[in-house]
């Protein structure tokens, strides 16, 4: 998605990390545009994934500053003015039911929200957005429960990360069996330094 001034001005970095925090902090021109980033890129990913609500804006981002609610945003490395991709994580008490069929209650890190824009698909943008962000938050993609995923974020995850088993939750979240399962090692945080720029 192209916008009329640079993104590469306020994501120096190919991903970067934001929060309410960092958006507040932004001086008033900078803060306008990382605004209308979120708030293009989280319409367009409701139109692409026909839901009835935009579920990223840049105000319930910054509503939301104490749910550890983050956004990766990926801007085009050629194009400056161009935005390629979003995924928004939070962490969330949900009640699931585990590998095994009994009820427990999980505090989560979810992803709320993945979306590549239509311009750049197939061409490797969700797999990097996706690898690091995992590589940031030190989880692996098994320990991560998934907002209402589309029948191509399933595929996707099953493709990559040989994710596929889950169990039929009354809430909207996917939580597979592997998150049950295994231990927590973790990734090491080797893009950290590429994370943040507020």
């Amino acid at each position: 998605m192209e916008f009329d001034f640079s993104v590469k001005r306020i994501c120096r970095d190919i991903i970067t990390v934001w929060d309410g925090t960092q958006i507040f902090h932004l001086p008033p021109e900078p803060r306008k545009q990382i605004k209308k980033v979120i708030d293009m890129m989280g319409a367009a990913s409701a139109k692409a994934q026909a839901l009835g609500a935009i579920i990223t804006t840049s105000s319930r981002l910054c509503i939301n500053v104490h749910t550890s609610q983050r956004l990766y945003i990926l801007r085009d490395a050629k194009h400056e003015n161009k935005c390629n991709g979003i995924l928004k994580i939070g962490r969330k008490k949900l009640f699931v039911r585990d590998n095994v069929g009994r009820m427990r209650e999980i505090n989560a890190f979810c992803v709320l929200d993945f979306f590549v824009h239509k311009s750049c698909q197939r061409r490797g943008f969700g797999k990097k957005l996706f690898d690091f962000m995992i590589r940031h938050e030190r989880l692996p993609a098994r320990k991560f429960a998934i907002d209402r995923p589309s029948h191509k974020f399933l595929n996707f995850l099953s493709k990559h990360y040989g994710l596929a088993r889950f169990q039929p939750q009354n809430n909207n979240f996917v939580v597979f069996d592997q998150y049950f399962t295994g231990s927590n090692r973790t990734t090491p945080n080797q893009t950290a330094r590429g994370a943040g720029r507020g």
